[in-house]
């Protein structure tokens, strides 16, 4: 049977009035230097520093920008803008579901197409660029200092990492954030957001110092159009429909803690998500067949999402395989080791103890094993009560989330009478999971088309006598029938999950133990604003093993209670396929090559740290040069008549350097004059090397130097933005002024008063 679906505008009902989703962009151009404060500091280094991505390209969060607007409607248009504009615009605390806008993080123009090339060269060139070199790029550090009767006060300095009002191109740095709101048909919320916004004239720290100055502006609103998808279906068949998530946010998944988020998506959430979205939908409702059947009865599983990597579905590691302390090799301690068959690297005595992989996701094939883990990452907060905003109270606080840019991977079990239905809610509209979703959290993309297809039982066909290990993939709940309550004793869970999965075994014969450790479930009621009671749980991880007593077929995929919220997934393998030894899968770091670089601004990156690289390298070597035999007010001089040629040339290198020349020769004193010529001039600039008279100035005898071998080592990664040796030493050229300042400040230095 096939379902198709059409698009439809985002027109849904809501507190009494049609209401529809609009999209736009909200533009910040920068009007002085800039610092939206991360919390972090370096101490010595930075004490305020700024927020940047994992490649150093600086970006406004999203939740202090919302702050801004905030108080910007709350000051400064408080006469036109009403509490229910507020609460329409900004949301309520505490409020149950989520209301008001949905802001993303400001990012530079053209982030994605920069974030790209810049991750690609830092990765093809190591040792070239990094993220710091970028972020420097963008920034500055400024230092300030506290003044008592005109006098600094000790122990005062700061220095705070700020974003530069012009970008490496000379232009003025532009963010964009992407808003999300409802807006009625008169486009009430778009007018008054629209003033908001323009309103919002400064932000970030010392905005009362000079900083901070922007302009900000709503465009491109649009009404959200959902594009619907075409699927073919039977209904009569049970579906598996596995999706890939990355997140392009930070997410806040908090579970025993507020402040800590769990290191995977649980599928309650995945489940809670989608049933929130159907219930969005004009005349559903929470008594329509079909929610039941999808969120309510257990019908339909959704298994948490973890970590994803080339192809492959991660997850906890079980408790059998372990890293020896010393030599690093992973092994499976249901086997021990056998120096007659096993590498010496894997003997464990002599400290050489295993170690269980805590906190770890693996992905087991026929005895080879790939490790990954959750990139996780602290924010900052600074909270205000209604108060206290603006004035001296607040709580500085800060969440442990999960760091952006990481996938994510989990099935969803469903009937085919509903499979096409789910499809849709998944892939239309945002995917927003987590706490502090209105802003800078949440935020995911299907990172690829999701596979549906039908869910083949899988039988585990097994002899008699075949010793089996049960892995728990997830938390599993289980609930002794005798008392009628949870139960986490070994004995009891032991035989339940025997029962659940219709084996018998030997107990007198298995040589095995169980490996589990217990843990306690948090949930939280928002409905009530209260915490759940606590449930006892095997945790992910842990082991059961049987020796069966008879034959048996097993086709089971799930054990215990709440299977359709993820809990309860198992998987099945045969010890006798297993020994001690794990061969362990590297991680694959091949990353996509690029040809060239076309985006300008990712151009004019890699020129400025390429120069940079080369002066720096020829700074180095100048350092171990002789002293100049002149005194340090003659130097003083030199410096002088370098400053004043470079300051009434700033567009003409050549003419500058020419300038400084006759400057030079006009020197009096002829010992002066021929150490100046002798051991500086000659050394770094000369006409034409192959016709004197040839009006082409080469300012650097670029071969003669040491910094050239470095040039050459970046050949490949200048090649990528259009660069020869040539063009090198032309831009090299341009920066003689720099280097002979430096030269000339370094020689006064060594000198002795």
């Amino acid at each position: 049977m096939i379902w198709g679906l059409l698009m439809t505008s985002g027109f849904q009902k809501s507190r009494g009035r049609t209401m529809r989703r609009k999209k736009g962009i909200i533009e910040i151009i920068l009007q002085s230097d800039l610092c939206m404060g991360s919390g972090y500091s370096y101490a010595g280094i930075i004490d305020s520093d700024i927020c940047y991505d994992a490649y150093g390209i600086p970006y406004i969060p999203a939740r202090r920008l919302k702050g801004c607007f905030r108080e910007a409607a709350e000051s400064i248009l408080s006469s036109i803008i009403s509490e229910k504009d507020m609460m329409d615009i900004f949301g309520e605390t505490g409020a149950n579901g989520t209301k008001g806008i949905i802001l993303d993080n400001a990012y530079i123009d053209g982030y994605e197409e920069v974030q790209k090339e810049i991750g690609s060269m830092i990765h093809m060139f190591p040792d070239d660029i990094n993220a710091q070199e970028v972020l420097d790029q963008f920034t500055q550090v400024k230092a300030q200092t506290r003044l008592v009767d005109g006098v600094a006060e000790d122990l005062s300095l700061r220095f705070t990492r700020v974003v530069n009002q012009y970008t490496p191109e000379k232009e003025q740095m532009k963010f964009k954030a992407e808003v999300f709101f409802e807006d009625d048909i008169e486009g009430n919320i778009e007018e008054k957001l629209s003033k908001i916004v323009k309103a919002t004239r400064n932000i970030g720290l010392m905005r009362n110092r000079g900083m901070g100055s922007v302009k900000c502006t709503l465009s491109k609103v649009v009404v959200e159009a959902l594009e619907q998808i075409q699927v073919q279906i039977d209904e009569k068949e049970e579906y598996v429909i596995q999706y890939v998530l990355t997140n392009k946010e930070p997410l806040m998944l908090s579970g025993k803690g507020d402040d800590c988020s769990e290191p995977y998506i649980s599928g309650k959430r995945v489940l809670g998500f989608l049933a929130k979205k159907y219930l969005e939908k004009e005349g559903h409702t929470a008594e329509d067949a079909m929610f039941v059947d999808l969120f309510l009865n257990g019908e339909t599983k959704f298994t948490h999402a973890y970590p994803y990597r080339d192809g492959k579905r991660f997850c906890p590691a079980p408790a059998y395989i372990n890293r020896l302390k010393k030599t690093k090799k992973l092994v499976n301690t249901y086997f021990t080791y056998d120096e007659k068959v096993n590498d010496t690297s894997y003997n464990p005595d002599k400290g050489n103890q295993p170690k269980k992989l805590k906190g770890k996701f693996i992905s087991i094939e026929e005895n080879r094993v790939a490790e990954t883990t959750v990139d996780m990452s602290i924010i900052y907060h600074h909270s205000h009560t209604s108060e206290s905003r603006g004035g001296d109270k607040g709580i500085l606080y800060s969440t442990e989330a999960i760091q952006e840019e990481q996938m994510f991977s989990g099935y969803i079990y469903v009937s085919g009478k509903y499979a096409a239905a789910l499809l849709q809610l998944l892939t239309s509209g945002e995917i927003r999971l987590g706490k502090s979703i209105t802003a800078q959290y949440g935020k995911c993309i299907l990172a690829e088309t999701p596979i549906y297809q039908v869910a083949e039982p899988k039988k585990l066909q097994l002899a008699a006598g075949t010793d089996i290990v049960v892995r728990f993939l997830s938390d599993t709940i289980f609930v002794d029938e005798v008392s009628n309550d949870y139960s986490i004793y070994s004995d009891v869970v032991i035989k339940l999950a025997a029962q659940q999965l219709g084996i018998e075994e030997k107990i007198e014969e298995c040589p095995y133990s169980p490996m589990f450790q217990t843990k306690l479930l948090y949930g939280y009621q928002s409905v009530w604003n209260l915490r759940k009671q606590p449930v006892p749980a095997i945790e992910a991880g842990g082991c059961l093993v049987y020796r069966l007593k008879e034959a048996a077929v097993i086709e089971k995929g799930f054990l215990g209670e709440r299977n359709q919220e993820g809990f309860g997934e198992i998987s099945i393998e045969v010890l006798s396929g297993q020994q001690y030894e794990v061969v362990e899968e590297k991680k694959d770091v091949s990353v996509t090559r690029l040809e060239k670089v076309e985006n300008n601004l990712t151009q004019q990156i890699i020129k400025h740290i390429a120069v940079k690289s080369m002066l720096n390298q020829l700074r180095l070597q100048t350092m171990q040069e002789k002293e100049l035999q002149i005194s340090k007010a003659a130097l003083g001089r030199v410096t002088l008549m370098l400053k004043e040629s470079l300051e009434e040339n700033k567009d003409n290198s050549e003419k500058a350097f020419q300038e400084f020349v006759k400057r030079i020769q006009s020197i009096k004193t002829k010992s002066v004059r021929e150490e100046i010529e002798k051991n500086i001039l000659k050394k770094i600039a000369v006409g034409s090397e192959s016709n004197e008279n040839d009006n082409k100035i080469i300012l650097w005898k670029l071969k003669s130097l040491p910094g050239f071998e470095r040039l050459t080592l970046q050949k490949d990664m200048l090649m990528l933005i259009g660069w020869d040796v040539e063009r090198c030493r032309q831009e090299l050229n341009k920066e003689w002024g720099n280097f002979l300042l430096f030269i000339l400040v370094q020689q006064k230095y060594r000198k002795k008063r």
